[in-house]
């Protein structure tokens, strides 16, 4: 793993995820390496296997606010019509850490979502031209 966390710090982000995967071939449910294979991808622009890995990270352990958080992030990334409407796992990231503004933010995106979708755009202003 110090070969890793050297390769991370050098941005050798595809030498830290072959490291981490070397790792989670023998030992497939560990969290904090899962999130961190997750990272790497992300810095590789493979976007979709580091959402897999950081999901993978909150199903093994649900408390793992980083892996919450990055999940945040990662879908943070996508246009909202893509975001999962129903969401409870947003709701546990601002369990975990309250004060966490991407989790706020992407929480008030869905409702403005769903608010679109039944037609409730004039109250945010939407439709007020003349």
């Amino acid at each position: 793993m110090a070969c890793a966390f050297a390769a991370r710090e050098r941005d050798e982000y595809a030498v830290a995820l072959l490291d981490r995967r070397s790792v989670l071939d023998q030992h497939l449910n560990f969290a904090d390496v899962r999130n961190q294979a997750g990272f790497c991808r992300a810095m590789l622009d493979d976007m979709e296997g580091a959402l897999r890995e950081v999901e993978h990270a909150v199903h093994v352990n649900p408390d793992y606010t980083e892996a919450h958080l990055n999940r945040a992030s990662e879908l943070e990334a996508r246009p909202t019509d893509e975001l999962p409407v129903e969401d409870g796992k947003w709701r546990r990231c601002l369990e975990l850490n309250p004060k966490d503004q991407r989790a706020i933010a992407m929480l008030a995106a869905l409702e403005r979502g769903r608010g679109l979708a039944r037609g409730d755009g004039e109250a945010s202003g939407a439709g007020t031209e003349n």
